[in-house]
């Protein structure tokens, strides 16, 4: 066999649980010699893997907080490439680089950037930049002083000049055109295809939700919903714990329901959509508090629409395109509780069936199959280049 070309993948992340990055994984190993490089095991069989350390939790408080003060002073002098590489992460990754070479990198997340730029040229980069980035954690106080244009910088004058770039959905494509002046291409979070059949509607109605246990994901406003109709639901969480205590007033509510809400704990990304094609309608209320969430297209409406369930979803305006263009669920006024209330009452076991039989139909187009071709086209593209 041809020596096959060179691929390094990067991200900051644990990969073998990353959805998308793994979706990344699996289509290039075999077509190209694969090197992956971040947190965990071995993501793949078929590919080398670079395990990097995860940071560890200080503990001196005071130590970490003068590496976080030493970082912002960075920032704030618009040393922005010193900053960059003044986080223990991205040097650990340069060293562990450190003398290898690459035909093409895909970078993950902006955090990633620099990374790839140490192994090959930006000619030969592709940076998936998953969301948006120049205003991620906008509410945080001095954040516009120091982040925003640290952020801006990387954005407009490293992923701007790659060869190539994708993000998660059509609207955070038109915000980084507008705010750095480059036009990604779009990946949306999908599924791979599964070949599944939509389950008969239960009685009672089966609620489902599946992802990050937090406060901001509005999972209280599900509960409250359940509780508040009067038709007869049940609503199942599977949550990652990420904020124990929340997790906590949720087990509480789930206790005291009478049985109407469940909860459970998280189901690996493999086994997801299997677990889910028992259930009725997938719900998501996420309100818009930055641009991320405001334009969010998750991996969940897509692990719905595979596991063939109705969907209620939120006016968020990439979801709620979605739903409406595919007829497989309902789209709610607002994001409060009431607002999924009054939209429960309505609901009936026909309306959910028609639902289901069209998440059925949608599930082949809106599968990962349909659109990994623009990640592999890209590289393709860089691979044919000739090398400098």
């Amino acid at each position: 066999m041809p020596d096959r070309p060179r691929l390094l993948i990067v991200s900051f992340s644990p990969i073998i649980d990353d959805a998308r990055v793994m979706k990344q994984v699996r289509l290039f190993a075999g077509a190209y010699a694969v090197t992956t490089c971040g947190y965990g095991p071995q993501p793949h069989a078929d590919v080398e893997h670079i395990e990097l350390t995860p940071p560890p939790v200080s503990s001196s408080p005071r130590r970490a907080r003068a590496r976080s003060l030493a970082v912002e002073s960075l920032k704030a002098l618009r040393l922005y490439r010193a900053a960059f590489w003044a986080a223990p992460h991205a040097r650990q990754a340069r060293a562990a680089l450190r003398g290898r070479r690459f035909d093409v990198a895909i970078t993950n997340d902006i955090d990633t950037l620099l990374v790839g730029t140490s192994v090959v040229p930006l000619s030969r980069l592709h940076a998936d930049l998953h969301e948006y980035w120049p205003k991620e954690g906008a509410a945080v106080r001095g954040y516009r002083r120091l982040a925003a244009g640290y952020y801006l910088w990387l954005c407009g004058r490293v992923a701007g000049r790659a060869a190539s770039s994708t993000t998660v959905g059509h609207q955070i494509a038109l915000e980084y055109q507008r705010a750095c002046g480059f036009l990604p291409a779009v990946v949306p979070n999908v599924a791979p295809y599964h070949d599944l059949s939509p389950t008969e509607p239960g009685r009672p109605l089966r609620l489902v939700h599946a992802g990050v246990g937090a406060p901001s994901r509005g999972i209280h406003k599900l509960v409250a919903a359940t509780l508040a109709t009067t038709t007869d639901v049940t609503l199942d969480l599977y949550l990652m714990p990420s904020n124990p205590a929340y997790i906590e007033e949720l087990r509480t509510a789930a206790a005291d329901s009478g049985g109407r809400v469940a909860l459970h704990d998280p189901v690996p990304q493999s086994a997801l959509v299997d677990t889910l094609n028992g259930y009725d309608v997938g719900a998501y209320l996420l309100e818009p508090q930055t641009v991320n969430s405001r334009f969010a297209l998750p991996n969940k409406i897509f692990d719905f629409i595979q596991a063939r369930l109705g969907l209620i979803v939120g006016p968020s305006p990439e979801m709620a395109d979605v739903v409406r263009q595919t007829g497989v669920g309902v789209v709610t006024d607002g994001y409060t509780a009431d607002d999924l209330t009054r939209v429960l009452d309505t609901v009936t076991p026909e309306t959910v069936a028609r639902w289901k039989a069209a998440s059925s139909i949608a599930a082949r187009d809106w599968s990962a199959e349909t659109v990994q071709h623009v990640w592999t086209d890209a590289v393709a593209a860089i691979v044919a280049r000739p090398s400098s």
